[in-house]
């Protein structure tokens, strides 16, 4: 039972840094940082598919990508954008 508590500690973990990388690339985002913006979605991504992806953490995952896509098209980059969505 401890390796199912390690587990979720890991998972909570992940999904709390998910959320602060989230919140960075907002903010860079407003402030039309787009490059910052996508770095800081990648992170949000990168620690979210570390996770169990249940289903609140798929929609989180969807709505990543989406705004990934949303910074790549900023900076004129189709292709990442059209690759991110």
């Amino acid at each position: 039972n401890k390796n199912k508590d390690d587990l979720k500690a890991i998972t909570q973990a992940n999904t709390a840094v998910s959320g602060l990388y989230r919140d960075l690339a907002t903010r860079a985002f407003n402030k039309k940082n787009h490059a910052a913006a996508g770095q800081y979605y990648l992170k949000a991504i990168e620690h979210l598919l570390n996770t169990e992806l249940q289903d609140a953490s798929y929609r989180k995952l969807t709505e990543l990508y989406i705004d990934l896509a949303d910074a790549c098209y900023e900076l004129c980059d189709k292709s990442s954008g059209d690759d991110a969505m």
